[in-house]
């Protein structure tokens, strides 16, 4: 079992803290229908790499491609992001 000390539990919520406003965002323009930011390139360049750095930070892989990687999870990161309900704004 992989150990976590407190330096890493903090810097672990400072990483997903700092992609809660965005990922927000993202979801607002899509239920509100703003097409213009919808089709913006460089946004949504932004937004997949954003959840490619979630996918990455719940799971342990030696695997470079987001969409096809398999692991084995970290519970302590996956049970953060369920606490700062994250999973609900995905």
């Amino acid at each position: 079992m992989i150990e976590q000390t407190q330096t890493d539990y903090i810097q672990d919520c400072l990483t997903i803290h700092a992609a809660i406003p965005l990922l927000k965002e993202y979801v607002s323009d899509i239920r509100n229908g703003r097409e213009e930011k919808l089709r913006n390139k460089e946004r949504m360049r932004k937004i997949e790499n954003l959840l490619t750095e979630v996918i990455f930070f719940v799971t342990e892989t030696e695997d470079s491609d987001p969409y096809t990687c398999e692991g084995i999870p970290y519970k302590e990161r996956q049970k953060l992001l369920r606490e700062l309900k994250i999973v609900e704004v995905l």
